[in-house]
């Protein structure tokens, strides 16, 4: 029951944000901006601890002239650190979305897969049951085994001509069925 406490609701977030941000950090642009933001509030702190310094003298036409000056400076790297901001936000969010498209990619190809092998075995055993039925029939009105076997298989061998009749009368129940449906 521990599992569902707002403390272990908050721990697995934690976790699982660390690890998506430990994912992120291996794309390039992400580094990237992260160190242009680490450097822009650098320069901000700088800014900062230089403004700190200069005091504020409104009698004193150059020192009030370094204090905005340093104002300005403080205004302009906070600017700067937005900017960084943005740019790394931006980069987090590609890297994710881009994480996410090959997750989702890779899962459909997995699912393709998946349908293509159960079609293909369909498709051997549909083979299977059709060659079993035909065999007999084949015996029976003459021919041998190693005659079924060369007229089954190959281009217009009996199973490609079988394939050939069953879709189209696939297709002509659909075109009943389509008929009927717009009867109405």
């Amino acid at each position: 029951m521990d599992n569902y406490t707002p403390e272990a609701l908050a721990a697995r977030m934690k976790q699982h944000g660390e690890a998506l941000g430990a994912e992120l950090e291996k794309d390039g642009k992400v580094r990237e901006t992260r160190a242009a933001l680490e450097q822009a509030q650098n320069r901000l702190e700088q800014a900062r601890a230089h403004k700190g310094a200069i005091p504020y003298l409104p009698g004193s036409k150059s020192a009030m002239r370094d204090w905005h000056g340093a104002v300005e400076a403080v205004t302009q790297a906070k600017a700067a650190v937005e900017q960084a901001q943005k740019a790394f936000n931006v980069a987090q969010n590609s890297a994710a979305a881009a994480r996410w498209a090959a997750r989702l990619q890779a899962e459909e190809t997995q699912r393709q897969e998946q349908r293509d092998q159960a079609q293909n075995s369909a498709a051997m055993l549909e083979e299977l049951n059709a060659k079993e039925q035909f065999l007999p029939a084949w015996v029976a009105a003459g021919g041998t085994e190693a005659t079924f076997e060369q007229a089954w298989s190959g281009p217009g061998g009996l199973w490609q001509e079988e394939l050939k009749r069953r879709a189209a009368a696939v297709l002509a129940a659909q075109r009943r069925n389509s008929r009927s449906a717009n009867a109405f």
